[in-house]
This record gives structure tokens, sequence and C-alpha cells, in this order.
């Protein structure tokens, strides 16, 4: 009996135990809650008519081609770098306004749709696994680690029928209606029909067990990648004018070379002089233009949050869209996924919206302070057709099909993308490249934040019209307490590592993470030698990467930048991939995080030796760093 009491005794004592770890588990475990409820919508976006915007410029080139006119109007426009709906542009004129609207002409000249994205969720994110991130194999496991992540963000792509997939869409009414394209079964298929039936009756008490979840399907594929589309996208015209840098870069080059040709020629008639205008005029028609994306959505389908580096113009055709758009200066909020993962550009509140589980405490303390001070949006548009919407470069948007919809979009090249692609090209300093190990690490980690504390000092001078404070701003909502005064560097390089890995639980979704999660500032190094020469080397190397920022957001502010609300946005998105991809370089893409947390801490490499000098880099906000 006393054994029997003892046992008893023990029993509930590991009970309690057990009970208390669940409680505690449970306490720790955040579930995100799926819906889109975490922005505030604010104001419909400015309209101008397309008569207005043309007035706006003056042309004292006759021979100059109406391609030509409206592609010089979208340059003057984008210039102010805001979101504008255009109305009564030339894209009503298109064919396509009048034969979409026809579903048989649709499945006439596309009979099959290739690459539909299908999933049981109707909130998509673009995703291309052939970036570093997406071939990454674990060491551990040897697999790949984005593909054994497991989650409903993830998607299959199928192909089928077009009139099929329309019918998903909801834009046919009934999908037997085409009786012209009936055929007779043959008693080969009545009989293939018969063994179905009685398989499906077999399976039965199965299937009624699986709880069926309703499938949702997205279709959007390049021209590059899809040639079928080409002969629907011939109803598009004229769209050339659409990527108009394009076509005034090449203008300019024709001109030129026909500047240059009449030079050379001693006998030049009118006649002759003539034909070269009409040549150089009419050649904008035939102008080469870049890629095209056609867009065949239905009614509730939503493409995640997410920015593109170049100009964005989206013509809407059929039907209605929805797009929410964010300013750049939310990067820290919206979270994007790291350079080289799969979903780059993509905001990581597409998990938000999937009802995707999360450990992380660090997560779950961000988003109940999103929930509490949702994030304002810079305002909406909702879309009918014959709108042409401009979204400027590193601009989020996020779009909601409100009717089953058609529409493209094209995408001209920023001098924003020319900078943040041109940065390679000023290659590493030679130190960096060189050294290995623990050395390697350290110079990495002493250019960034030299490239940093440039920033920070360039801002604060009269020069630039830009300010520290405005760039590196960082309000309650992405930190875990107020801050006062001027952001340092630190909480500037933390920002970005901790809203790309951290805030909403990226260092748990993919295996090669967990060094990150369970970080430790303690465990980074404190100190490395340098030699005069090899700092040098590193600072002036960093103050050229700043230079070339600066130089291209002068040119930005100077034409048409109000307030420069638009530059300081995107120097949080551009630096922050430049910061990654030498983390990346310096360390390998699986110790990024970690590395970037020693980096953003006053702790990390806080004091690099210069022979008898050490130069301390602290964590005292009032230094000049």
């Amino acid at each position: 009996h006393i054994h029997t009491m003892i046992e008893f005794t023990i029993f509930q004592h590991y009970m309690k135990i057990i009970i208390i770890l669940v409680m505690i588990f449970n306490n720790q475990m955040y579930i995100i809650n799926g819906n889109n409820n975490w922005f505030q919508l604010n104001e419909e976006i400015n309209s101008i008519t397309w008569d207005k915007l043309l007035s706006s410029i003056t042309s004292n080139n006759n021979n100059m081609s109406d391609t030509i006119k409206w592609s010089y109007a979208l340059k003057k426009l984008t210039n102010k770098r805001r979101p504008v709906i255009i109305k009564n542009s030339p894209i009503t004129n298109w064919n396509a306004m009048k034969l979409w609207k026809n579903t048989s002409y649709i499945t006439n000249s596309i009979p099959t749709v290739y690459s539909v994205r299908k999933s049981s969720h109707p909130t998509f994110v673009y995703e291309d696994k052939s970036r570093m991130l997406g071939k990454y194999v674990d060491p551990g496991t040897k697999t790949k680690s984005f593909d054994n992540y497991k989650s409903t963000t993830k998607y299959k792509k199928v192909s089928m029928p077009t009139n099929k997939y329309l019918n998903k869409c909801g834009m046919l009414e009934d999908n037997n209606n085409n009786g012209n394209n009936k055929k007779v079964k043959t008693a080969i298929m009545a009989k293939k029909e018969v063994e179905e039936n009685n398989n499906k009756k077999k399976n039965k008490k199965k299937a009624n067990k699986k709880r069926k979840l309703k499938q949702y399907y997205y279709f959007s594929r390049r021209l590059s990648e899809a040639k079928e589309l080409d002969i629907l996208l011939q109803d598009a015209e004229p769209r050339t004018f659409l990527q108009f840098r394009n076509v005034i870069d090449k203008w300019n080059h024709d001109k030129k070379n026909y500047t240059e040709d009449k030079n050379t020629i001693n006998d030049t008639t009118t006649n002759n002089t003539n034909n070269n205008n009409e040549k150089d005029s009419s050649s904008t028609t035939m102008m080469p233009i870049g890629d095209v994306h056609f867009w065949l959505t239905g009614t509730n389908i939503t493409a995640s949050a997410h920015y593109d580096r170049d100009h964005n113009f989206f013509a809407q055709i059929i039907g209605k869209k929805r797009f929410v758009i964010f300013h750049p200066n939310q990067w820290n909020h919206l979270c994007v996924h790291p350079f080289y993962h799969p979903r780059d550009r993509q905001s990581q509140y597409i998990y938000y919206e999937h009802d995707e589980k999360i450990i992380n405490p660090e997560t779950k303390r961000f988003l109940t302070q999103v929930q509490e001070n949702k994030i304002k949006s810079y305002g909406y548009a909702d879309l009918e057709p014959g709108d042409l919407l401009y979204i400027p470069p590193f601009w989020w948007h996020r779009v909601e099909t409100l009717q089953a919809s058609i529409g493209i979009n094209t995408w001209s090249k920023a001098i924003e993308t020319d900078m943040s692609t041109s940065l390679n090209d000023l290659n590493l300093p030679k130190l960096l490249v060189e050294a290995k190990g623990k050395g390697k690490a350290a110079a990495s980690s002493l250019y960034l934040r030299f490239i940093v504390k440039h920033l920070k000092l360039k801002c604060n001078t009269n020069a630039f019209r830009i300010k520290w404070n405005a760039i590196a701003a960082i309000d309650h909502v992405s930190v875990k307490k107020k801050q006062t005064g001027s952001p340092s560097i630190y909480q500037f390089i933390a920002e970005i590592v901790e809203s790309r890995y951290v805030k909403m639980g990226l260092i748990e979704r993919m295996p090669g993470f967990n060094t990150c999660q369970f970080w430790d500032h303690g465990r980074c190094p404190k100190q490395h030698s340098f030699n005069a020469v090899e700092l040098r080397q590193l600072e002036d190397h960093s103050k050229k990467i700043v230079d070339h920022i600066i130089i291209t957001l002068n040119q930005i502010l100077r034409k048409g930048d109000k307030n420069g609300k638009h530059s300081t946005g995107i120097v949080g998105l551009i630096l922050g991939d430049y910061i990654e991809r030498v983390a990346t370089f310096t360390v390998g893409p699986d110790r990024v995080c970690p590395f970037l947390r020693c980096v953003s801490h006053p702790l990390g490499w806080e004091r690099q030796q210069l022979k008898d000098r050490i130069l301390d880099w602290g964590d005292d906000e009032n230094q000049e760093l």
C-alpha cells in the first residue's frame, strides 16, 4: 500500500511537470492569424488624365512620333517617383479591351495554359528556386533547405485547358456551354468511365475521411517564358511607350547616328534628308520592346506584398484589381526575404496570411506590436478596365483581384536599379578578397561598419539634402524598446538583419538558419589587428560605395523627388541587399544572419588593434558613429 501511494505521488509530480511544460510551450507558441488586417488601407491614390499629362511636355521636333512624345510624357511623370493612376491613356484604344471580353476568343488563341500555380490558399507569393538559397544544400541533412520546409505558401504548377482555367476563375458560367466543342463518347471512353466510377465507390470510405481542401489557381507568365501568349498580346498595341526608357535611349541613339551620317554626306539633297528623317521617325514603331507580363486571375486571388526594382506600368483590361501600395521606407516593417532567398523582394507577411505557426518569442512580440499599430499604407488603387497604374521602383504593393481579371504590365529600367547592380562593378577591398577565416570576417565587419558610418556622416553635411534620421528612421513597431536620439550605425545594421531573418520567424523556417535562432553576442569575436594601410584601404573603398549611392540619389532628387521621400526610403533596401551580398561572400549563405548580428552589436569586434593604438568602436551612441 505504501509503495502504491509513493508511485501515485511520483506520478502526480511528473504530471504536474508535464502540464507546466505544456503551458510554457503554449505560452511561447504563437499562431499567426490568417488574415489581411495587418495594414491600414488609407486613401485612394491620385489620378491624372492622359491629356493633362501630354500637356505638361513641350516638343520642338516636328519629326517626333507619338511613341516618342508619349515616352517623354511618362518619363516626366516618373521623375516624381509617386504612384498614380492614368485615365484615358492610349491603352483604352487597344483591341484587347473588346476582344478579351469574349472568352471563346481567349480559348481559341491560347487553348492551353501552362505553369498555372495551384494552392490551398488564395494568397500567392512569387519564388525563384534558382537563387542561391533555393539551391543551398543543408550539410546536416544533405538536402535542399528550401525544399525541406513544408508550408501552405508553397504551390504546385499544373497545366490545363484554358476553358477549364477560365471556369475555375469564374469567367465561364458553365463549362459545358460550348456545345460545338462537345465530342461523342466512344465505347472505349465509356468503358473507362465505368472503371473510374467503380474505383470511386471502392475508395469512398477512404475519401470521406480526408478533408478536401478548396484549391485556388493563379496564372501569370512573362512573354519571354511563354511565346504562345504572343498572339494575344498583339491585341495590346501600341504598348512600346510603356517602356519609355528603352524608347528614349534608342531614339537618342538613332538621332545621333543620323546626325553623324548626315555630316559625312557631301551632296545632301532635300529629298534625301526627308527620307532619312522619315526613317528616323518610323524606326521607333519597329523598336524591340522589353518583356511583358500577362496576368489572368480569378476573384479574391491575391499576390502577396512585394516590390519591383524597375518602373512598373500595369494596364487593367478586364475585371477589377485593388493595389494596396506601401512606401519604400516601410522596409523594416514589411520584412523582405533575404537577397539570395527564392522569395527575394517578397514580404514575409505571406506567412501571416497563411495561418502559419511560429515559436520564436521575438516574432511573437513583433506581431503583437503590429496588431496594435497596423502598418500604414501609402494608399490604394481600385483599377477598372482602361486604367493604367504607375508604381515607382522599390514601392511595395499587394494586389487583390476584386473581379476576375486580365491585365498586363511592363517594366522600364530605373537608375536605382543601375546603381544597385553597378555596386558589384566596384568590386571589394583587396584585403577582404584575399583574407581567410577570422581575418576575412573581421575585415568584412569593419568594412560594412565603415560604409554605414560614412553614409551617416554624408547625410549630416549641408551638401546632401537627405538626413540620416530620415534614412535610419526606426519607430516603436520595430524595436524592443523606444529609443531616443539619432539611430546609431548598429541600430541601422540590426534593422536590416532583424527584419530579414528574425521578426517574422524565418530563422526557424529554414533549417540552415538555426545558428541564428540560438545566437548569443557573447560568442562574437572581440578584436582583430590591422595595420594602417589595411585600415585605409577598407575605409577608402567604403567611401567609394557611399559616393556611388549618393550620386544616384542626387540625380533622383534633382529630377523631382519632392522632399526626398522616395530617396530616403530606398536606401534601406539597396544597402541591405549590398550588405547581405558582402556577408554571403564572407561567411557563406548559412551564416549570414549570425555574422551580421555580430556586426550590428557593439561587442562584436569591439576592438580593432592598430600597432600600439586601439580603435574602440564601443556602444556609446554619442560617439562619432
